[in-house]
């Protein structure tokens, strides 16, 4: 989801807007682009009253080496730089990091 999240003001002023407006117009003057406001009107809550996402979208690439080889490196050497430290599991391991 690129860009900035929307706002509870903008929703709301938005959701003002609409109603003497057009989508596009009222989209305009809030800020947002009209895809979002699409969305907008389809919202019941807030997005602050959104809970939090408590999922992972997929899995940790590094979830397997980290404890055993990641936080060692770091651990020896902290001002590593993680370029340097992707080099390094990429010379381990040249079948998992490409």
């Amino acid at each position: 989801m690129p860009g900035k999240r929307i706002t509870d003001l903008q929703v709301t002023k938005y959701k003002e807007l609409r109603g003497r407006h057009t989508q596009e117009a009222a989209a305009a003057k809030t800020g947002v682009s009209v895809a979002t406001a699409r969305r907008i009107e389809s919202m019941v809550s807030l997005p602050s009253q959104k809970s939090p996402r408590h999922w992972r979208t997929r899995a940790d690439p590094l979830g397997e080496v980290w404890d055993a080889e990641v936080v060692s490196m770091l651990e020896s050497a902290p001002a590593l730089m993680a370029v340097t430290v992707l080099e390094e599991l990429q010379r381990r391991h040249p079948e998992r990091f490409d």
